[in-house]
């Protein structure tokens, strides 16, 4: 299946409201960790709110992870260098949504794919928490990394919007700024783990329903 990409209409804007030249947008590299694409590097663009999670950080996170990516549904929101989706489907994850209201950001994810010979994701270029609504699957694990400066206000939001595209037991992945709160979590979620690296926290939320411990035992490859 072709890639979906669309295009965000707005310009990307300044807290004076003044529109930012793409002129001025850098680009950098981000290396893959694991997997089948294990260190090549992608490049992305290095704009104000272009945060890519650490190595270190990255490490954990995929350690978390690693019994439940064989074929899962992902959806990678704020995806910003599309490394957290991107490394999923190079540790074996079946899709990756990619959602992002940066065109220069969804480009450079679908040509980060298509370099690396993968067709098994779709980019859409639009604002968050909307966008959640125009999706009609269920995703197994999500991550979910705004913009430092905007997490209080987007983090319930987008946790709120995604309740109803969750499969059985899925795993949601928040990081927040050290000196941030969680924020306070609807019912059907609870901490699974959890860590701090330098000045950002690390948060790997559970999809709470009866099935669970159902779910973990087929993503470990028992019966339950």
């Amino acid at each position: 299946m072709m890639p979906r990409l669309s295009y965000n209409k707005h310009s990307a804007k300044t807290a004076e409201g003044k529109t930012k030249k793409n002129t001025h947008t850098r680009n950098q590299t981000v290396r893959i960790i694991a997997g089948k694409y294990r260190s090549r590097t992608i490049t992305f663009s290095s704009h104000d709110n272009v945060r890519p999670t650490t190595d270190r950080a990255r490490e954990t996170l995929f350690n978390w992870l690693m019994p439940y990516l064989d074929q899962a549904q992902c959806l990678d929101l704020f995806a910003g260098s599309g490394i957290l989706g991107i490394e999923s489907l190079s540790r074996g994850a079946a899709h990756c949504t990619f959602i992002d209201n940066h065109s220069d950001c969804c480009k450079h994810i679908t040509k980060a794919l298509t370099q690396l010979q993968n067709n098994q994701f779709s980019c859409v270029c639009a604002n968050l928490p909307n966008a959640l609504f125009t999706e009609n699957k269920r995703f197994d694990i999500v991550f979910l990394d705004p913009p430092y400066t905007l997490a209080d206000s987007l983090l319930p939001r987008c946790l709120e919007g995604i309740v109803n595209r969750l499969a059985t037991g899925a795993l949601v992945y928040l990081e927040l700024s050290q000196t941030q709160a969680l924020p306070s979590l609807p019912s059907a979620f609870t901490v699974h783990r959890s860590k701090s690296y330098g000045q950002s926290q690390h948060v790997l939320l559970r999809y709470k329903t009866i099935a669970c411990d159902d779910f973990d035992a087929k993503s470990r490859g028992k019966k339950g």
